[in-house]
């Protein structure tokens, strides 16, 4: 997870909320999706809002199933549910960008939105000093020093499901592999490691890797208080 500084709403939106009755995916509510859609890409740089994952317009199967109907590769996540709070539906502050999440497949399979459903997170992508408490171990694992948001990416957001773990150590892995044949000789200069995972959060184009968080994360954990 990195944090996310939300931009203006889309005008789509806010004209929107204005209608009498106006209700999320109600009547004439699908070219406001499309701009949510495009304003929160632009916000996430085209990264789930969770797992740092690509996300996109462009449509691709919605589950495993071969003959699943294709939808725009995200979703649009209420961090607060509507089922909870359905006053907050139209809300641009409560709206976030999620991929698919593992849509189709078995439960212990499912991450992100798809597996937190209408339950309520404390975790919040859009909270700078939540994200300041997240780090991860060489092996991909995400934790966190508050046990209340460890408890949210672990058990509701699925964070730490094998596929999410392996993919996060093979990105750390790439990066440290390409560091240790440059610097054979000793470790690693930590000015190095700084500037690496600054770059990795430049976007280009408006995008950013997918993963692109996890060098970050990483030296987080292995030098508290220096990143």
């Amino acid at each position: 997870m990195r944090h996310i500084t939300k931009g203006p709403e889309p005008a789509e939106l806010r004209a929107y909320r204005g209608v009498p009755g106006a209700t999320y995916d109600g009547g004439d509510f699908t070219p406001v999706k499309t701009a949510i859609r495009k304003a929160l890409l632009r916000d996430q740089y085209h990264l789930c809002c969770y797992c740092m994952r690509r996300i996109a317009e462009e449509p691709r199967p919605t589950s495993a199933k071969p003959d699943a109907v294709e939808e725009p590769w995200m979703k649009v996540e209420h961090w607060h549910p509507q089922a909870v709070y359905p006053e907050q539906a139209l809300l641009w502050s409560n709206m976030l960008g999620a991929c698919w999440g593992g849509m189709g497949l078995p439960w212990d399979e499912q991450h992100c939105d798809t597996r937190k459903g209408e339950t309520e997170i404390l975790l919040d992508p859009q909270n700078a000093g939540h994200m300041e408490t997240l780090s991860m171990f060489s092996d991909g694992r995400l934790v966190s020093t508050d046990p209340q948001l460890q408890d949210d990416l672990e058990h509701v957001l699925g964070l730490n499901i094998t596929a999410l773990r392996r993919e996060r150590e093979a990105a750390l892995e790439g990066v440290l592999r390409a560091l240790r044949a440059r610097y054979r000789k000793g470790p690693i200069p930590l000015k190095v490691l700084q500037r690496l995972a600054d770059a990795m959060e430049l976007p280009v184009g408006g995008m950013l890797p997918a993963l692109c968080g996890v060098t970050r994360l990483y030296m987080r954990k292995r030098y508290r208080g220096q990143f």
